[in-house]
């Protein structure tokens, strides 16, 4: 989900929570202007596009608002899927002369 859309489309709906996507580097910098060591716990967990979503409301109610923004995207060259990948066998319509591209 892209953040501007979903910033947008969250202050339309007046729901009760914020969100938005956090910089390791911002983290680094909190932890040492506040001096708060338990947060230096999240550093590794920061991999990838990472999105914070702080509520005050019914949890359940927040994960279907953001399973609502879900978009698939292709995959792109020295990414890893965050889970298996299963291509089903079928027919290339290809001889085997025609693929050594493989």
């Amino acid at each position: 989900m892209e953040a501007s859309k979903f910033v947008t489309e969250k202050k339309k709906d007046e729901r009760r929570f914020t969100g938005g996507y956090i910089k390791l580097h911002s983290t680094r910098m909190y932890i040492k202007k506040t001096g708060n060591k338990a947060s230096q716990n999240l550093i590794p967990l920061f991999v990838g596009s990472v999105g914070l979503i702080f509520t005050k409301g019914d949890l359940k109610e927040v994960s279907e608002e953001v399973a609502k923004y879900k978009v698939e995207a292709p995959m792109h060259v020295r990414l890893v899927a965050p889970m298996d990948t299963v291509v089903p066998p079928d027919n290339t319509s290809l001889d085997p002369s025609h693929t050594s591209f493989f």
